[in-house]
């Protein structure tokens, strides 16, 4: 499904539906290893971690590895990640020997 110009602009702005908060252009395809982002995620102390991505092997699996190591519950929405191929996104959506949750957005509710 092809998208306008004005459709997708719509798409992209999100400050009406979270006005308190702040974006972070994170500085790596890690964003674990941007302190904003830890520093945001130990300041609202979730439970779980919800991630997705643009590239899952990078953007997801990356960030994902280092709050499994932190001790986080992580939940990798896969339908809402992409890889550079299906192979490497399927691929990294499995991260041998960790105790990452992986599933598609329908199935979080």
């Amino acid at each position: 499904m092809a998208f306008s110009p004005s459709q997708r602009r719509k798409q992209r702005d999100t400050s009406g539906r979270l006005p308190d908060q702040q974006p972070i252009n994170p500085t790596s395809v890690n964003t674990w290893e941007d302190r904003r982002v830890v520093d945001a995620v130990e300041n609202t102390a979730p439970e779980k971690l919800i991630i997705a991505g643009l590239w899952t092997e990078f953007c997801v699996a990356m960030p994902a590895i280092h709050a499994l190591d932190e001790e986080y519950d992580v939940f990798v929405v896969t339908d809402a990640s992409g890889g550079v191929s299906t192979k490497a996104h399927d691929l990294a959506s499995r991260l041998p020997g960790s105790a990452l949750a992986v599933g598609e957005l329908a199935e979080a509710d």
